[in-house]
């Protein structure tokens, strides 16, 4: 869940992106938990649904989130790339081993 609200909730540039409310009840369809949490009343609401053109569409609830957004996109990329990294460092380890091995 909130993978998809940082990579489609949000433009590149770190804009609100509006997109329709089926998407979004689908992606979130496929996480059970995040789903469950999103129908807890009390919570503060991260996505809010209007009207366009008669078409639902959702979008972050404020401009002021999109700071907050953004910022743990760019950190998780960063941890991705970081994975990636040691992954591929791991791999070579393990072939330079098995070359080395007589």
């Amino acid at each position: 869940m909130r993978k998809f609200i940082e990579d489609e909730m949000l433009t590149e540039s770190g804009f609100r992106e509006s997109l329709a409310e089926e998407r979004v009840r689908k992606a979130f369809g496929r996480c059970r938990r995040g789903a469950r949490r999103a129908r807890h009343a009390g919570q503060p609401a991260l996505l809010r649904i209007e009207e366009r053109l008669d078409l639902r569409r959702a979008e972050l609830t404020h401009d002021v989130l999109c700071g907050v957004v953004s910022a743990s996109r760019e950190l998780r990329h960063e941890r991705e790339a970081l994975e990636v990294a040691e992954q591929q460092l791991a791999a070579q380890k393990a072939a330079s081993w098995q070359r080395a091995r007589p």
